[in-house]
């Protein structure tokens, strides 16, 4: 069994079903996106920090971005996973690791378009 698992197991109530390693990786693997879109939303709150605001208020403007950008997903529902995760040197090293690879991904303005082909 995965340390998932295992972690599962020990934190479920006495009468929750048991869970397959599957099973949990698929949910873990929609709730990381959902949290990793959240932590971009929180990025772009935290840029946009005014002078008197306080830790709810960046809260709040990080729900409306994430709100907005994501209206077909409905409001962010994984805010204790957020919570939990944020504070992990692995889960930090993995949002530097997406933006190292949206860098990579981007084409400057300067660059020719027909250098590229599909």
């Amino acid at each position: 069994m995965t340390n998932i698992g295992k972690l599962w197991l020990l934190s479920r109530p006495d009468h929750g079903p048991a869970r397959l390693a599957k099973q949990l990786k698929d949910r873990f693997g929609r709730i990381k996106k959902r949290v990793t879109w959240f932590c971009a939303a929180w990025k772009e709150a935290n840029s946009l920090w005014a002078s008197g605001e306080n830790d709810v208020d960046l809260m709040k403007r990080a729900e409306q971005i994430y709100e907005n950008d994501h209206k077909i997903d409905g409001p962010f529902m994984f805010k204790h996973f957020w919570e939990v995760l944020r504070k992990e040197p692995k889960w930090d090293a993995y949002l530097q690791h997406l933006e190292l690879e949206l860098d990579k991904r981007k084409i400057s303005d300067d660059e020719d378009v027909d250098k590229f082909s599909l």
